[in-house]
């Protein structure tokens, strides 16, 4: 019972304390773009799409507009930064990659996600 009760107490107080740290772990992504550190952004992007696996359809072979879209809205949940797609699957590669487009107040990035219709969106890189 002593267990229960410590569990009672002390659980919704951690998760408190977790969840208002991530909130201002985001910014750290801000960060990251102004400094051009893009490892940190490729840990941030897999962050927010790991559980985006890709469902195909008819409309969509590579199951990943979706995702796309779920993606900006994430980004732009941040209040330091804006979150515009550019372009869905639009760079012919292997698999094909989309841009998204990233403004903090100190700058713009287009960054690149490989698109597979195998596994989540996947941050390969950006331009000015």
């Amino acid at each position: 019972m002593t267990y229960l009760r410590f569990l009672l107490i002390v659980l919704p107080f951690l998760m408190a304390v977790t969840g208002c740290s991530k909130i201002m772990d985001e910014h750290r992504l801000c960060d990251a773009l102004d400094s051009g550190d893009r490892s940190e952004v490729a840990e941030w992007i897999e962050f927010f799409t790991h559980d985006l696996e890709p469902k195909p359809t008819n409309n969509d072979p590579l199951g990943q507009s979706d995702n796309l879209e779920a993606l900006v809205d994430k980004l732009s949940d941040i209040d330091c930064m804006d979150a515009d797609v550019i372009c869905y699957a639009c760079i012919e590669t292997y698999p094909p990659k989309s841009e998204i487009k990233l403004t903090t107040s100190n700058r713009s990035r287009i960054i690149f996600l490989k698109t597979s219709e195998d596994y989540p969106l996947k941050f390969v890189g950006w331009r000015e």
